[in-house]
This record gives structure tokens, sequence and C-alpha cells, in this order.
């Protein structure tokens, strides 16, 4: 797939693979500082930790999205390609977005593709991870901007169906030149998928 970023030299002379396109994009983003925005982080389904490895034959990607609060986030990324994953990187700029109407084009060109028809094992990948999205007729309800000084370049949205909503979070990044390639056009779309909250410590009680 031709979605290498240009921030990435080695990636962008191969111009091949989306994976390496995510772990550019996200590294770079997540680990631009920002000013947070203002939201209500209580009941916004952005807030929790959210997983998935997405892998072909000859690679694998993990992508770790966790947010504390609906305005800050971490990401973190372990790539088959290197040998250790990345250093979690933190976005303290994460903005709800008023309108976001190409991820929902994004996600209805996808619903309109034949499957049979694709062949890059990188997009398959994704693919067979958005099944439950994709067989629904669910919309993109709200979408959060990772960073708010790069409006629109990776998102982080969530379906109008709460059934999905509660399972996963979906990342958007943005496609290079705006092609339409393989399955996807305009956004690359990665479902993650909630995990379990975390059991409090127990408290200790004084003897």
């Amino acid at each position: 797939m031709l979605y290498c970023h240009q921030v990435n030299n080695t990636c962008a002379a191969a111009m091949k693979s989306c994976l390496c396109l995510s772990v550019t994009l996200l590294m770079a983003v997540a680990a631009i500082p920002g000013h947070a925005a203002s939201a209500s982080p209580a009941a916004e389904p952005i807030v929790g930790r959210f997983e998935n490895t997405f892998v072909t034959p000859k690679h694998s990607l993990r992508i770790n999205l966790d947010c504390a609060s609906a305005t800050e986030c971490k990401i973190m990324i372990e790539n088959s390609d290197k040998e250790k994953p990345e250093n979690p990187a933190d976005s303290k700029s994460v903005a709800l977005l008023e309108e976001f109407p190409l991820a929902n084009a994004a996600l209805d060109y996808v619903r309109k593709q034949d499957k049979a028809g694709i062949k890059s094992p990188e997009s398959l990948a994704m693919l067979e991870k958005l099944t439950p999205l994709l067989a629904s007729s669910a919309k993109l309800e709200k979408c959060w901007n990772l960073d708010s000084t790069l409006p629109g370049l990776i998102l982080a949205c969530s379906p109008d169906k709460p059934e999905l909503s509660r399972a996963a979070i979906y990342l958007l990044i943005a496609i290079p030149f705006k092609e339409c390639k393989d399955g996807f056009c305009n956004y690359l779309i990665f479902a993650l998928d909630r995990q379990p909250a975390s059991a409090p410590a127990a408290a200790v009680s004084a003897e």
C-alpha cells in the first residue's frame, strides 16, 4: 500500500506498508505537546484503555490507546520490525470535534468495498477487525482529534450504537494525498478493543 509518510525517509522510500505509516504518524502526533481542550470526561466513550494487534504474513503491529480523560491520551506501539517497542507517547491536546464528515465518508467507502478484490495483507488485517462495525448500520457519532494542533490527522471515533461504542474505539489515520486504494479512502481505520478496567488495589487494614 502506498501509505508511507514523508516524516520517515526510510518508510517513504519503501512506499508500501500501512504498518509503517501507522507507526510513524501515531508517534509523531502523540509526541507533540499542546494545550488541553475543555470536555466532560466522565461519560465519554474515549475514556479507557483500548488495544488490538494487526497481523500479516510478514508484519505485526500492536496499538494501545490509553485515555485517562477525554483530553489526555497515551499511545504505545509495538512493531514486529523493531526489536523494542516505542516508548509511550502522551497527547494532552485531545479535542472533541464538532464535525467530521470525512470520517463517516471513509467508513461508508469501506462498507461498499468487495473484500474479495482486496489483495493488500495490511488492509485485510484491518478489515478483519472492523467486521462488527461494517456489518452494522452504525455511523461515527463522536470523534476526537488526538492532537488539536494538527486537525484531522489522527482521530479516535465512537459509533452511534451503544453495543459497539462499549466494545471498541476506532482510530482513523489520514491517508496522504487523500488516496483511495486497497479498501480505504481518506483514512485508514483501526479497530481497538476496549480492555477491562484494572481492579483497584486492595486496602491494607491497620491492625
